[in-house]
């Protein structure tokens, strides 16, 4: 090659895309909350970590000092090339590793970070720090959407008990909730909790809540609405976390318009609006509102209702069963819009018998929307009318008060029931199909 080319491909690889200083944090599907590895495990493991530290050697101090002093300016192109040419002088010792595991962190294209991380595992088997390139190689290769590679890499930090392994089967979890295989990304996400459990260290707390989001939101997608709802609300009342608390909002929001609680949506939306404003949860909040265009309940309506449970025991250890199906909460913490103290409105747990007269003639229903308002559910079905449907309320005695449901049918199968709720969705409004079933 002439000397002409060779200055050419230089030019070309230096001035690429591939740089610009990579943290280690990731994005989970849906805008999911970033994935952060615990700052003790970071300043171990990872090179911009507080302990992490490139041996000396002087044959390549100069080197290593023109590389940091480049980064430090932000001039990540020529920080990689003098951290590539202070590698290749520290060839096959045990400096050489540090430096070119330093190096894949300035690398911006996931591509090229796989090839760079990919040769020091090869090259280097016994760096000290081979866990921490696995699982840096298993995330790469999720956010280039190469899940299979990234699961390899997953699983050969579980099977050597690796200190990275409950962290990267919170990724397992996230790809596996992407590929919508909802339990297995719930038995992740079990399996990644019960470590940190026994780890029973409180600044695991942004981890575990991410595993419980997960948790959440692939109950939600398996149509068990109450149960994602349910544990949404213990991760908002519990977690010191004002991302996790504002992108769980957001869930919530979501679960309780497809439930057609719009009231307690509505709780969700002034939450985000008062308190998350310039988030990307708010953002969301606002297109999901422009696009199902439900009427927002008056605030004074909402008096007494909250959003979040406070429930302490999520973050220091519960059972598969009790988690999935409940779990035990000591007290109510008060979220958002609260203008009057009182119990919590749960439109899950009935206590009492209906007080109107159920139609006959079937085992499901659809319902539209559930109120602690009568008016509000006057108004509903009134638009349900007007869009061509007949509906009815339903009362019904729950914790707090009064709850006026409404539905339409009922129906004699959960297939004529699923066909007109298409109708229904055509028209722009939301419900659920419901058993009736004694």
């Amino acid at each position: 090659m002439d000397l002409k080319k060779a200055l050419l491909l230089a030019f070309l690889f230096f001035h690429s895309p591939y740089f610009a200083l990579y943290a280690n944090n990731y994005t989970l599907p849906g805008g999911g909350a970033e994935f952060i590895i615990p700052e003790d495990i970071g300043s171990v493991f990872f090179p911009y970590g507080n302990l992490y530290q490139i041996p000396d050697n002087n044959r390549i101090d100069r080197f290593i000092k023109k590389a940091e002093d480049f980064e430090k300016r932000g001039d990540y192109k020529n920080a990689y090339r003098y951290y590539t040419i202070a590698a290749n002088r520290a060839k096959n010792s045990k400096t050489a590793p540090y430096i070119l595991f330093k190096r894949a962190f300035l690398v911006n294209s996931n591509q090229q970070a796989v090839r760079d991380l990919i040769y020091i595992y090869r090259k280097y088997p016994d760096f000290p720090l081979i866990d921490a390139v696995e699982y840096e190689i298993a995330c790469r290769y999720y956010l280039s959407g190469n899940f299979k590679e990234s699961e390899r890499y997953v699983k050969t930090l579980k099977d050597k008990d690796s200190p990275l392994w409950p962290y990267a089967f919170i990724l397992k979890s996230s790809m596996e909730f992407i590929q919508k295989d909802y339990e297995k990304a719930i038995s992740s996400s079990m399996e990644s909790l019960e470590k940190l459990y026994e780890l029973n260290d409180r600044a695991l707390e942004y981890q575990i809540m991410l595993c419980l989001m997960l948790v959440s939101r692939s109950l939600i997608e398996k149509d068990e609405l109450s149960k994602g709802r349910k544990l949404l609300k213990k991760i908002i009342g519990t977690t010191k976390n004002s991302s996790i608390r504002s992108k769980a909002i957001y869930e919530l929001l979501k679960a309780d318009l497809a439930l057609g609680n719009y009231e307690e949506a509505s709780l969700c939306y002034y939450t985000l609006k008062d308190n998350y404003r310039n988030t990307v949860s708010m953002a969301a909040a606002e297109e999901l509102k422009r696009k199902n265009s439900w009427e927002i309940a008056d605030r004074q309506s909402l008096k007494g209702m909250k959003i979040g449970i406070y429930c302490p025991e999520i973050l220091t250890g519960l059972s598969r069963e009790k988690l999935l199906n409940g779990g035990i909460c000591q007290g109510i913490k008060t979220v958002g819009v609260q203008t009057e103290a009182g119990d919590r409105v749960d439109s899950e747990k009935v206590v009492g018998k209906d007080k109107t007269v159920k139609s006959s003639g079937g085992d499901f229903v659809i319902q539209l929307g559930s109120f602690k308002n009568k008016e509000n559910a006057e108004r509903l079905m009134q638009t349900v009318h007007q869009k061509g449907f007949s509906a009815f309320i339903e009362i019904t005695e729950a914790k707090g008060g009064k709850l006026y449901r409404v539905r339409i049918g009922p129906f004699k199968t959960k297939e004529e029931a699923s066909g007109v709720l298409g109708k229904i969705k055509n028209t722009g409004l939301s419900g659920i199909i419901i058993s009736i079933k004694e």
